[in-house]
């Protein structure tokens, strides 16, 4: 999966966004260790989140929710982490939600992942809460 830029990815509300959302978790989970997700204020944002999350958690990752927050927000907790997700389709219409990716650095993720797998069931990663916007204040 090949991604370019801060513009991520948009597209309408529907199983396919499901389906996409929960690959890129397992193929992250896979990639990376330590995830930070958040969100913007969209209908369908939790459910996306918690997708990805899911499959990033599956992969073996450990998962840092940051809950609802600006994406400057999420791209500067992303320093504490070996990746960030932001939720968000930003000016597009209510029926669209996207996925941005975010380096350590806080820069946007330019590359491609790798294809993931899940792990065993003993060898899954957990949720944990994040003060994302905390974090960025300081």
């Amino acid at each position: 999966m090949k991604f370019t830029g801060s513009s991520g990815v948009r597209m309408k509300w529907s199983r396919e966004l499901l389906d996409f959302a929960y690959s890129m978790g397992i193929d992250i989970g896979s990639n990376f260790s330590s995830v930070v997700l958040g969100s913007d204020f969209r209908e369908t944002s939790d459910s996306i989140l918690s997708v990805i999350a899911g499959g990033a958690m599956a992969a073996g990752a450990e998962v840092y929710n940051a809950g609802k927050v600006p994406t400057p927000s999420l791209a500067y907790s992303t320093k504490a982490h070996d990746f960030g997700v932001m939720i968000t389709a930003s000016h597009n219409p209510p029926e669209y939600n996207g996925i941005k990716l975010w380096n350590p650095d806080g820069s946007a993720f330019v590359g491609s992942l790798k294809k993931g797998e899940i792990k065993e069931w003993s060898n899954v990663g957990k949720m944990h809460e994040e003060d994302a916007i905390a974090m960025h204040r300081e």
